[in-house]
């Protein structure tokens, strides 16, 4: 599992946030076909995150992480690879 580098840092202003992890699941390997839906919604998840997590309101006193996943597994790829 990757992490969802390249989150803009917070400030918390003194107060401590509590840390929440959500999970998300994209194909993204670029020898699938399908992979470019998970490399083109992805850039707008990192952007969802850095909304929320910069709003007063929305989950006021806690900051929002995402883990990634690339769901994207081809068999014949795998088998390609290891020849």
């Amino acid at each position: 599992m990757l992490d969802c580098a390249g989150q803009r840092p917070i400030n918390l202003g003194g107060a401590r946030k509590r840390d929440v992890y959500i999970a998300g699941f994209f194909p993204f390997g670029h020898h699938v076909p399908e992979s470019h839906i998970g490399r083109g919604v992805m850039p707008s998840v990192k952007l969802a995150v850095d909304h929320i997590n910069e709003d007063r309101i929305v989950l006021r006193n806690y900051r929002l992480h995402m883990w990634w996943n690339d769901t994207e597994y081809s068999y014949f790829y795998n088998i390609l690879v290891q020849l």
